[in-house]
């Protein structure tokens, strides 16, 4: 029977979310789906392993804990990592997959997110003989100018990425990765924007529903008053509202700075708690904190409020001193 291998990539603070995500994942797949699961770790404990372990013998799967040295990864990459990038150095093992899963073909999927439906029509999916990576359009175009989205065409989110292992290695694109990341000069994003630098012209759009922005949606709609029908020219697709989109979604992915284990009141958040309260880590307390976003959302869809609600959000997610320091940065320019 043929298999879906799928990785996660994870250090001991990201360790809660990736067990969210893959309890989602077995939770959800189909009975006579099979999966090969690799966690990717930097700094996981001897108990958080144990933890990985039970899930195994819990679900009946296969998961291969694979160690990265944290040292090694760091003295690789340590003048890639600039003070303002929103993730972690972890991101940066996304380029090293093809040489560390010994696969043809690789589905990635971020820790921040959760799986509705079972995955295993991935497998039926042909790769061309250059095409590196099969991947969702970021919906994030619709709000966002940034000059790199603006430079690629089809710019994808790299939380999902089924990815084609097997020419990846044969055209030794681990080091193309790695090359472009030190001729980057946009420091915002870890891996994305030189993911999609590279794989350009070598890639394909996968359907919305594999990676739903769900919160980042939601925001943008009051934010910016971005509606359903933008998203279905965007995407391709027929929503009649965000509710649909939602329930119609194979996967949501929880990629914000608002994460639903740090705060208990974001848009998601139940579907979060559901698999979280299944899991193996469900006994473990969440220092979460109220964001009170509905009335955030409120206050951004009036525009005699929508500043304060900005900077309320702003102060929630990043703090006060980062905050007034993007505040000062955007008054001088």
């Amino acid at each position: 029977m043929d298999y879906l291998p799928i990785a996660f990539i994870a250090d001991k603070n990201f360790f809660i979310p990736s067990v969210v995500a893959i309890t989602s994942l077995l939770e959800n797949k189909n009975k006579e789906s099979v999966y090969k699961i690799y966690f990717i770790n930097v700094g996981f404990t001897d108990e958080q392993k144990e933890k990985v372990r039970a899930i195994e013998h819990k679900y009946n799967t296969t998961i291969v804990i694979y160690d990265i040295d944290e040292q090694r990864l760091y003295n690789r990459y340590k003048s890639l990592v600039k003070h303002d990038c929103c993730a972690s150095i972890s991101a940066l093992i996304k380029f090293d997959l093809p040489n560390i899963c010994d696969e043809e073909r690789l589905l990635y999927l971020d820790g921040d997110l959760i799986v509705q439906k079972d995955l295993s029509d991935l497998l039926q999916m042909k790769f061309a003989d250059r095409e590196y990576v099969k991947a969702v359009k970021d919906t994030g175009l619709l709000y966002s100018s940034t000059l790199i989205r603006q430079a690629v065409k089809d710019y994808f989110n790299s939380g999902v990425m089924y990815l084609n292992l097997k020419a990846m290695r044969r055209d030794g694109i681990s080091e193309v990765l790695v090359e472009e990341k030190y001729r980057s000069t946009d420091n915002s994003l870890m891996d994305q924007h030189v993911l999609n630098m590279v794989f350009e012209a070598h890639k394909e759009l996968l359907p919305h529903r594999f990676n739903v922005l769900y919160m980042n949606l939601i925001r943008a709609h009051y934010f910016y008053g971005i509606d359903i029908e933008q998203l279905n020219v965007l995407m391709n697709a027929d929503y009649r509202d965000w509710r649909e989109m939602l329930e119609k979604a194979t996967i949501v992915h929880y990629s914000s700075f608002d994460k639903p284990w740090k705060y208990s009141d974001v848009d998601g958040v139940e579907l979060w708690d559901a698999y979280f309260e299944k899991s193996i880590v469900g006994d473990i307390p969440l220092a979460r904190k109220k964001l009170h976003i509905k009335i955030i959302n409120k206050m951004r869809a009036c525009k005699y409020t929508a500043l304060i609600g900005t900077f309320i959000w702003e102060i929630e997610t990043k703090g006060i001193i980062k905050t007034l320091k993007d505040v000062k940065s955007f008054i001088i320019s």
